[in-house]
């Protein structure tokens, strides 16, 4: 009979206590068996016969089954209780977790958590210091006195919200953030004017800057392309920025002044070292001769002209400029205007293509670049990119080019994420087999198209000493230990 929550014999009760009892005078230790005694056993044996031991046993079974329910029962009871009390206890005990800790911790947690960059996903969150000020007394005394947690200035906060901004944040570098295109509700924070004449006064602790920006037009109908009017207003002179991002969304080169200067050509930037650019071009006086890293995305609405020489000059006129990434993406009929250049102190490039690509422009940029002291590579393969690309062989050796000129490349990863074809094996034991040696190489999204090739492709032993496979079936995780077993040289 199954014992249920509301029927528990006095014989099983009295059972577990029994057991209960012996773990007691046994010093509370549980032994392997708690109830069957093998002496009475014999004893009974020797009386009865196998009849009685049997009969015994069975009736023990039947006892021990009927203990093991009520426990399971009053096991489901316990952890339904638990359950109940840290699920009541939870936010007391995590309030009085954060109260114990010392203040510099708690100063650094609320650091930690405050969005520097980039657009905020709602209103609390760009209001996160303030929250943190009306938790408590406590929690008000350490957020005003960690300035760090203010210091990102949004046009989505108010006039006031934004003087208090800046009070609270004292001397420490700003993180300014203007969108034209997606915070333009005047009615939840204030307009392009009240906030550039706000934050402008506070130019020397700008730090980072970043301008997100749409079609604009002038109320008498004048174009003014992708840079708000009221921004031409300002000498940016900016003396401690140090990372600029400029992303011009929805990009239509129909609505775009080719006549109007980039907006900080004629600023002061000295210090800047980290630029960001969606659908943009620049030149050497805009981003001076500091930068360290820069990159560069294309992902325009419809066809475009780009010249890029001035691009490439500035970056070439970067001579501490380490880390380029440039991304392309759905741009099959644009025009391009790209000649050699010589980055001289590069040590990472990225590529990233998807979507419809113009091949000869690629296959110029494959070309024509030249990074001799290039340390790391990657090739990136977005999604659209197997169906938007006329001949994928040629963009594969103009890559196989590219990397093969690079004679101090270590690293060399390849995303294939958007290609799920088996010319992506090709290309790997291509690389396997003419690549000098590299200290580490990471492949990511493999997929099993015809994996049944590659034991066929590499047959020696890859001069790869380090080799990361990243989101890959699992067949091909089979696939590859198995030819580094077969093939292994003491490199692995």
């Amino acid at each position: 009979m199954t014992i249920t929550r509301k029927q528990m014999d006095k014989e099983t009760i009295q059972n577990i206590r029994g057991i209960l009892s012996r773990v007691e005078s046994n010093g509370g230790t549980v032994e392997k068996s708690l109830s069957f005694d093998a002496q009475a056993s014999r004893r009974m044996s020797s009386r009865g016969g196998t009849n009685a031991l049997h009969n015994l046993s069975k009736g023990k079974l039947r006892q021990l089954k009927k203990s093991r329910d009520c426990l399971r029962l009053i096991l489901e009871a316990t952890n339904s209780d638990i359950y109940s009390l840290e699920r009541d206890t939870w936010s007391s005990s995590l309030q009085f977790g954060i109260q114990s800790l010392p203040d510099d911790v708690l100063r650094g947690i609320f650091e930690a958590g405050i969005r520097r960059s980039g657009p905020t996903r709602n209103e609390d969150e760009e209001l996160y210091p303030v929250h943190l000020s009306h938790v408590n007394r406590r929690f008000r005394s350490i957020a005003l006195a960690a300035p760090r947690i203010w210091a990102r200035l949004s046009n989505s906060l108010t006039m006031t919200q934004l003087e208090v901004y800046i009070e609270r944040s004292k001397a420490t570098g700003l993180n300014v953030f203007l969108d034209i295109v997606y915070l333009m509700d005047e009615d939840k924070g204030c307009t392009v004017e009240e906030f550039l004449t706000l934050t402008i006064q506070q130019s020397k602790r700008w730090q980072t800057f970043e301008f997100v920006c749409g079609r604009m037009e002038h109320e008498e109908g004048y174009q003014w392309g992708y840079t708000h009017p009221m921004i031409f207003g300002y000498g940016l002179h900016l003396p401690c920025l140090t990372s600029l991002t400029w992303r011009k969304e929805c990009y239509d080169e129909e609505h775009e002044d080719s006549d109007l200067p980039i907006f900080f050509e004629d600023g002061e930037l000295p210090e800047l070292m980290h630029f960001d650019g969606l659908n943009v071009v620049v030149n050497a006086p805009s981003v001076g001769s500091n930068l360290i890293s820069a990159t560069f995305r294309f992902e325009p609405e419809s066809d475009s002209e780009w010249d890029l020489n001035d691009t490439f000059r500035a970056f070439a006129g970067s001579t501490n400029l380490k880390n380029l990434s440039i991304g392309f993406a759905d741009m099959k009929t644009h025009k391009f205007t790209f000649q050699p250049a010589k980055l001289e102190n590069l040590s990472s490039f990225e590529l990233t293509l998807g979507g419809f690509i113009n091949d000869g422009f690629i296959l110029n940029i494959l070309s024509d670049l030249s990074m001799p002291r290039l340390d790391s590579i990657g090739f990136t393969f977005g999604r659209g990119f197997e169906h938007g690309v006329r001949d994928i062989t040629a963009v594969f050796q103009g890559m196989m080019a590219m990397i093969n000129r690079c004679g101090t490349l270590q690293k060399l990863a390849m995303d294939f994420t958007g290609y799920p074809n088996p010319h992506g094996w090709t290309m790997i034991s291509a690389l396997a087999q003419k690549l000098q040696p590299l200290n580490e190489v990471t492949l990511k999204a493999l997929k099993d198209y015809e994996s049944f090739m590659l034991p066929g492709l590499l047959k020696s032993p890859v001069p790869w000493r380090l080799l990361r496979l990243r989101e890959c079936d699992k067949k091909v995780y089979g696939l590859i230990c198995a030819m580094v077993a077969k093939y292994s040289d003491n490199i692995w």
